[in-house]
């Protein structure tokens, strides 16, 4: 336990100062390390085979937007896919959900560089929701999309964020 923090490791306020208790404070400097994977998909383009009742506070681009009040949620059904457009072919190496609670239980994650013919580079079964770290193969591609196959409630397929990284 500590009783105090002050700074923050995106390096606005650095170095961060953990206070521990009167007598101990530890310091410690972050530093990005550029060969670490990077967000890629901020602000891109997102489309979706369907949104939930066609409210805005619904919509696919919402995936992207680095707000965790705004998600899509698409159809009550299966199969359902949500796409992000990069603009240009990149080295895609992770992905990160923010699941809400509809979640998915089995989806693939594809990828394509012209969204006429796509590669699965990862299939997932048995999924839980929340936060999922995905790590993959490094590959290039300019689209990416989820591919829901089976739903793990009543409801659709519903994402606060879906975060791409790799390098541009």
């Amino acid at each position: 336990r500590f009783q105090s923090w002050s700074g923050d490791v995106k390096s606005r306020r650095n170095p961060c100062r953990i206070k521990i208790n009167e007598h101990k404070t530890i310091t410690a400097r972050f530093v990005k390390n550029p060969k670490a994977p990077q967000l890629i998909s901020a602000h891109k383009k997102a489309s979706a085979s369907s949104v939930e009742g066609e409210q805005v506070i619904l919509k696919a681009r919402n995936v992207t937007d680095g707000k965790t009040g705004t998600r899509w949620s698409s159809h009550f059904s299966d199969p359902q896919w949500i796409m992000i457009d990069l603009g240009n072919i990149c080295l895609i190496r992770a992905v990160r959900l923010h699941w809400e609670t509809a979640y998915g239980r089995e989806y693939d994650i594809q990828v394509s560089r012209d969204t006429q013919k796509w590669k699965t580079v990862k299939s997932l079964k048995d999924m839980a929701g929340g936060p999922q770290d995905i790590w993959l193969k490094p590959v290039k591609a300019r689209y990416i999309r989820l591919y829901g196959r089976k739903r793990a409630t009543e409801w659709g397929y519903s994402r606060w964020e879906f975060e791409v990284f790799g390098k541009e």
